[in-house]
């Protein structure tokens, strides 16, 4: 699994901030996704040139958007790389992103 610290397993759990329950981070997390019958893009922050990818504040840490998407539909953290079947670095749909 992907680590915030040696050790550390990523779950939904652990990415909701004390006292935050997790509909709320949902519901802050979706809130910044502009959807459409396409792709659903990230309107909030950005990492990185472009094609930038979306960024997510959590727990004092950026997250890469799409990762955490794909987190809080499967409730899974993979090892490796979430890609984009759209090729569009700010698209969080879930059902556009694979391991």
């Amino acid at each position: 699994m992907n680590n915030l610290r040696i050790g550390f397993k990523v779950t939904t759990a652990s990415l909701c901030p004390p006292g935050q329950d997790m509909v709320r981070l949902q519901e802050r997390f979706w809130s910044k996704v502009q959807k459409s019958s396409g792709c659903w893009l990230w309107t909030g922050g950005q990492k990185g040139r472009a094609p930038a990818y979306g960024c997510f504040w959590i727990n004092g840490r950026n997250r890469l958007a799409h990762r955490i998407a794909w987190l809080l539909t499967y409730a899974d953290y993979p090892e490796k790389c979430v890609l984009h079947r759209c090729d569009t670095p700010l698209c969080v749909r879930p059902d556009h992103l694979f391991l």
